[in-house]
């Protein structure tokens, strides 16, 4: 076989592997929309509210300090990966969705810790000052994400034992509790920075929540509580 024949049929096994992971990721998608039900309803409402509200004062002059420098610049950042993080968690990347909630709930206590005065350059955010949670916590994110935890990894890519072998899988299974739980975290993120945008934008634009925006996020908010994701935290204000 020569150089050119070889590298072709590389070329042709990633192909295909990827083509067969592409298919198995939009088989999972459906499987997760499926059980969703009003958690999707309220994932559309938290982005339609965030959409609405950011795209609202495009253009427009508005005060400036360095801290609404850094709240911007935070606030964008979770933005921009919102709908990453959406696809890692309904096309059945669970072990990447909770580095990537992670990232978003340290996104938001930095934004917190900003807002009152206390955030420190340098410094792993502390997640007390969001004002929310759900029953995955912090550490919960830490140890799936973790790839050392051997516990917490497997069990997301096992598939059914097979005498004393557990076999892993390639491609992406669809696992309903957790699609549930970590897309209902996601929701609540969403919401979480919606407040804390509202309260941003009083500041810069001397701006007050509308009354749709709030009603759209207290129905969403009702979802969650309804649900049983949502429990309260004693957030520092």
């Amino acid at each position: 076989m020569s150089k050119i024949e070889e590298i072709d049929k590389l070329i042709k096994a990633g192909a295909e592997f990827q083509g067969i992971q592409l298919e198995q990721n939009e088989v999972v998608r459906k499987e997760s929309k499926a059980v969703y039900g009003q958690l999707n309803t309220a994932y559309i409402l938290a982005t339609g509210i965030i959409a609405e509200l950011v795209t609202s004062r495009v253009g427009e002059a508005a005060k400036t300090n360095e801290d609404i420098s850094r709240s911007l610049a935070l606030t964008a950042s979770f933005i921009q990966g919102m709908g990453l993080t959406e696809d890692a968690i309904s096309e059945g990347f669970y072990v990447q969705a909770t580095a990537l909630l992670k990232q978003e709930l340290e996104t938001l206590a930095r934004i917190a810790e900003v807002r009152v005065g206390v955030a420190k350059d340098g410094s792993t955010p502390n997640v007390k000052h969001v004002a929310f949670g759900l029953k995955t916590t912090y550490g919960d994110f830490n140890r799936i994400a973790h790839v050392a935890q051997h516990d917490a990894l497997s069990w997301l890519v096992a598939l059914p034992k097979i005498d004393e072998l557990l076999p892993v899988s390639l491609t992406a299974r669809f696992q309903d509790e957790i699609a549930q739980e970590l897309y209902a975290r996601h929701v609540t993120h969403l919401l979480i920075l919606f407040s804390e945008i509202t309260i941003l934008y009083e500041e810069m634009y001397a701006l007050k929540l509308s009354e749709e925006h709030a009603k759209y996020a207290c129905i969403a908010f009702d979802i969650l509580k309804k649900e049983g994701y949502l429990i309260e935290n004693k957030a520092s204000k």
